[in-house]
């Protein structure tokens, strides 16, 4: 386990811990959840495999944070950590202009086995009807063991609907990266249709089952190795 990761279970242990000092003096909002998914048809290493993930997402007095742990039997861990910090929160000013709602200083970290990877910019948030969040960031990407730098579009979007009394959820990213060095352009699409089974039995917002969809066009960079991987997704929040 990497010192970088010690911290960040430090981090989320001692908040959990002080729960209650964190929401008064800097935490206003988190959620954090454990999801397990099952999927076939991969193109690079196992085509079929489960994956376990941890995610924690929060707002706080300065910006945002989402962080994520991935756990593959055949691929080991990979995550990332993504902090942002809101130049309205910072500022005590607003920057909302029509539909943008909030402008970030926007970074994000990648690790796992031979990967470690910084990428920066700035990022929106877009104030669209119906969405809890839809936020676009744009990153400078720079991967130490390439030539050069390249840049990186990613999306992320959630969105809650219901059809009669059953509660559902749209939520996905999408991450458009540019080549560097050896690496090709690549593109990630993944949009996750949920549904909360938790109501069932007086849990609402505990536990959800869906469908994980991932369409990955040239896959890790590699030229012409495109996937297209349904995933059953189980998830409970807590």
């Amino acid at each position: 386990m990497t010192f970088l990761k010690i911290k960040l279970i430090t981090f989320l242990g001692l908040m959990s811990f002080n729960g209650k000092v964190w929401a008064e003096k800097l935490i206003q909002f988190h959620t954090t959840n454990i999801e397990f998914l099952a999927g076939q048809n991969y193109k690079v290493g196992e085509a079929d495999r489960a994956i376990l993930t941890f995610e924690h997402a929060n707002a706080h007095k300065y910006g945002d944070m989402f962080l994520f742990i991935d756990h593959t039997i055949d691929t080991g861990t990979y995550g990332e950590f993504s902090p942002r910090f809101s130049l309205s929160k910072m500022t005590g000013s607003s920057f909302r202009m029509g539909i943008i709602k909030d402008v970030s200083i926007s970074t994000t970290y990648e690790f796992g086995k031979d990967i470690s990877r910084f990428l920066y910019g700035a990022g929106v948030d877009l104030n669209i009807h119906g969405f809890n969040f839809l936020r676009v960031n744009f990153y400078q990407r720079n991967d130490p063991k390439l030539e050069g730098s390249t840049h990186q579009l990613t999306l992320a979007w959630n969105r809650p609907f219901k059809i009669g009394n059953a509660n559902f959820l749209f939520e996905g990213f999408a991450d458009f990266a540019g080549a560097e060095g050896t690496s090709a352009s690549n593109e990630l699409v993944v949009p996750r249709l949920m549904y909360d089974i938790g109501e069932s039995w007086g849990k609402a917002g505990k536990l959800q089952v869906g469908i994980e969809f991932q369409y990955w066009h040239n896959k890790f960079g590699i030229k012409g190795v495109t996937e297209a991987a349904p995933q059953f997704i189980a998830k409970w929040i807590f």
